[in-house]
């Protein structure tokens, strides 16, 4: 499953940085995983926690850019995609300027959204991901807790 994951991640972000224009190759981004479970996991108006991966990979690109991934069953990825604002103490804030829902359909377009993720970076413990957007295919919203083991980073 990590194979498909990293490789449809990495493919899917370079759609989403594309689509922003901020990004024209990976050289330089850095993808956070994280082991854990999605309390919430809603695309298009649609619940769909129940198919949601025990994995999210975060992707910081050069840019200031970054995404949360969320896989279903190896066969879809919602990502949120935005830009961070400042952490302030173990807490940050991303912005979101689009959000994408990926499967075997060819063409899923991405959406423009307004909302934001929220995150937590304890010294310790669980993190948890907090992203709403509302977006004109209907509303998005994920929530992930991390187990409290230390994230796997990658550099590209």
């Amino acid at each position: 499953m990590k194979k498909f994951v990293a490789g449809g991640l990495l493919l899917l972000a370079g759609t989403a940085s594309a689509h922003s224009g901020a990004v024209a190759s990976q050289k330089g981004a850095t993808s956070t995983f994280l082991r854990g479970r999605c309390t919430t996991l809603i695309a298009a108006g649609k619940d769909v926690t129940a198919a949601c991966s025990p994995v999210l990979v975060n992707v910081d690109y050069p840019t200031g850019a970054s995404s949360f991934f969320f896989t279903l069953n190896n066969e879809a990825i919602v990502s949120f995609f935005g830009r961070d604002s400042s952490v302030v103490g173990d807490h940050g804030m991303r912005y979101l300027q689009r959000v994408s829902f990926k499967d075997s359909t060819p063409n899923n377009p991405s959406s423009e959204v307004s909302g934001v993720c929220t995150f937590s970076r304890p010294p310790a413990g669980p993190i948890v991901v907090d992203c709403e957007a509302d977006s004109k295919d209907g509303p998005f919203k994920a929530v992930f807790v991390s187990d409290g083991g230390r994230p796997t980073v990658t550099r590209e």
